[in-house]
């Protein structure tokens, strides 16, 4: 597992992977060791969550290591409660560190996790620590409570702990406290908060909205207007609810209030999500408002849309010791046995994500593999995180192609985006070219070819611009690199498919059970 984005995995997986132990709401304590760089963070009260009806009736409290264990649950079976945060370069979406503070049911024996991860133990200004494989980082702050942090080296998670150690209260921002103000003292039990404050230029967003002429002509909305809306946006959050089922709830700030309509809103976001490749279909059922400063969305949250918010980001790992399997175990099975059990779980759990990412969106299905080339990527992680413990080694393999072939299909989907504006960066202006003169008499004129009168004047020819065939030029580009990368990701899908069909009916054989 990839230490490097030891700690992501739990910030938007939280609301699919919330079954963990009950704990007090409050988060200042945690809240406290986030470095003030953060512009991102999540929050989750585990307490509320193990006492919502929907958690009561499908019994998380006791599914908690066995979701752990099969890849579900992302939050590790040891926590209590966490603040999770990070620093994102909002210009390539890269992440440039990620942070988690976990309040834990138990004291970390820090020796024993350095031979857990294979990491190395250290002591960094005066408190215990692990050097974690891949550039990562973890430390034990008080007797219940450990942080996480990736990329991280000895020097960074120094300064760190110096600049975290200063703070008598949560140093957020003023967008990202309004968050941690829902969640520490209204109760809400998650909430996760993207800080966009100063982060869009102006140029940058009319030069996006250049390329959505038919969005924006479809929804009536005047290009000028959108573009200084967005300019002034503050930020995201969405908060989770949970009674009979999970309710969340979108709000996106502005500084002035917002002159297009809720619907056009709604629009708005579903069209970049589904640009960005991260479409929700629940989204689209979801009720917009507008209301001042604020356009909010809400609605359910079905199993879809809880599991790919939850595969965003890899998940960490628990820091207490496996409990020792009964030894009886192996006597009352024969190997065969627990070898088909495991095996027809995991290939379960690997057929059931691909066939979500096959969902097909309601307005456009024929744009489904663009929509959900984000969730390709992250379905590979969450496969590479399935164990794989007594799980038949042909299937082991099948599930690493799985994984590096929704990769390779993720990164065709982006690889032709990025051809699209490189091409379309490097277009050439398309031309009009006029030509005429003006004459203003006539001269004598004697040479060599004869003499006479001739007219004089001026002659000559003038370029204009021609915008619309540029334009034209530019939407070719668009859609040729579209539908390449489109049919080489479809191809790797199809062939998915077969290796899926195929694995299936060679487990059925050797196993004699369906599978």
């Amino acid at each position: 597992m990839s230490y490097r984005a030891i700690v992501s995995g739990i910030w938007l997986a939280a609301i699919a992977s919330l079954l963990e132990s009950p704990a007090s709401g409050q988060f200042a304590e945690l809240a406290r060791r986030v470095p003030s760089s953060a512009n991102a963070v999540a929050l989750v009260n585990v307490e509320k969550l193990m006492a919502s009806p929907v958690a009561v009736r499908e019994k998380w409290q006791e599914k908690r290591d066995t979701a752990f264990a099969s890849g579900i649950s992302f939050l590790p079976p040891d926590s209590k409660q966490a603040v999770l945060a990070m620093h994102i370069d909002l210009a390539l979406w890269v992440e440039l560190w990620e942070a988690a503070i976990l309040e834990l049911d138990h004291e970390p024996d820090m020796g024993k996790v350095a031979a857990m991860t294979g990491g190395t133990a250290d002591t960094v200004i005066g408190r215990e620590a692990v050097d974690l494989p891949e550039d990562a980082y973890v430390v034990k702050f008080g007797k219940s409570t450990a942080a996480f942090m990736a990329p991280a080296n000895r020097q960074a998670v120094a300064r760190w702990l110096r600049e975290t150690d200063a703070h008598m209260e949560p140093g957020l921002s003023p967008y990202l406290s309004e968050a941690y103000a829902f969640a520490n003292d209204v109760g809400t039990p998650v909430i996760l908060a993207l800080d966009l404050e100063d982060a869009l230029p102006s140029a940058g967003i009319k030069a996006q909205l250049a390329e959505a002429k038919e969005f924006l002509t479809q929804h009536k909305l005047d290009a000028d207007q959108l573009a200084k809306m967005l300019a002034g946006i503050r930020g995201i959050t969405l908060g989770i609810t949970f009674g009979e089922r999970p309710f969340g709830k979108i709000k996106v700030d502005f500084r002035e209030a917002v002159p297009i309509s809720a619907d056009a809103a709604k629009a708005a976001l579903i069209h970049v999500l589904a640009k960005r490749g991260a479409m929700i279909e629940e989204f689209e059922d979801w009720k917009p408002a507008v209301k001042g400063k604020q356009v909010t969305l809400e609605g359910n949250l079905e199993a879809s849309g809880m599991r790919r918010i939850s595969t965003l980001f890899a998940r960490p790992p628990s820091l207490k010791p496996a409990r020792p399997q009964s030894s009886s175990v192996a006597s009352d099975q024969n190997k065969e046995s627990v070898a088909r059990v495991a095996s027809q779980g995991y290939f379960h759990k690997v057929v059931d994500l691909l066939q979500d990412l096959q969902t097909k969106n309601k307005t456009n299905s024929n744009a489904t593999i663009p929509q959900v080339g984000v969730w390709m990527d992250k379905y590979a992680s969450k496969i590479d995180q399935l164990s794989v413990l007594n799980v038949d080694p042909d299937l082991v393999g099948y599930g690493a192609f799985v994984s590096d072939s929704l990769r390779a299909a993720h990164n065709s989907i982006t690889s032709g985006a990025a051809n699209s504006r490189i091409r379309q960066a490097n277009s050439q202006m398309q031309y009009d070219y006029y030509s005429g003169g003006t004459t203003y008499g006539y001269t004598y004129r004697d040479g060599f070819y004869g003499a006479g009168y001739v007219p004089y004047g001026t002659y000559g020819t003038v370029a204009v611009p021609d915008q619309t065939a540029y334009a034209r030029e530019r939407a070719r580009i668009r859609t040729e690199e579209r539908v390449t990368s489109t049919n080489d990701a479809r191809g790797i899908v199809q062939n998915i498919q077969q290796a899926t069909a195929d694995m299936r009916r060679k487990m059925t054989q050797k196993y004699q059970a369906e599978f």
